[in-house]
């Protein structure tokens, strides 16, 4: 009977593993985008336009990046002046995307697989 019992909580695990994923998933999918930034790339990874002097451009856009579980998405949200040049009305209009608009990209929805089969992977043991 035991042995039922723990094939039944497996079961009813397994039903709330992708919605108790989420917030890993955040995080994990803000960790994509913050080293994009760092690459100076956008989501598509299409290198962004440099500053007119040539220097790198957002620096230091991953602060204004945060990442939660709501409502059982991942929702990635950007603020500032950084929001701006993601949709091309800062100064100047030079859009550098920074979040995804376009579907996901393959790097963040091989993170969620990864996640994703790492939290049925401890279920089903």
């Amino acid at each position: 009977m035991a042995e039922l019992d723990d094939m039944i909580a497996r079961l009813r695990a397994l039903g709330r593993a992708a919605r108790t994923a989420v917030p890993e998933i955040a995080r994990e999918c803000k960790s994509i985008v913050a080293e994009n930034i760092r690459a100076q790339r956008g989501p598509d990874g299409e290198a962004w336009p440099r500053a007119k002097d040539g220097a790198p451009v957002l620096e230091g856009a991953a602060d204004a990046l945060s990442a939660q579980g709501v409502n059982g998405a991942a929702l990635l949200t950007l603020s500032g002046p950084e929001a701006r040049h993601h949709l091309g009305i800062a100064r100047g209009r030079v859009q550098r995307r920074i979040l995804p608009t376009k579907g996901i990209p393959a790097p963040m929805a091989e993170a969620i697989k990864r996640v994703l089969l790492r939290r049925l992977d401890g279920v089903a043991k």
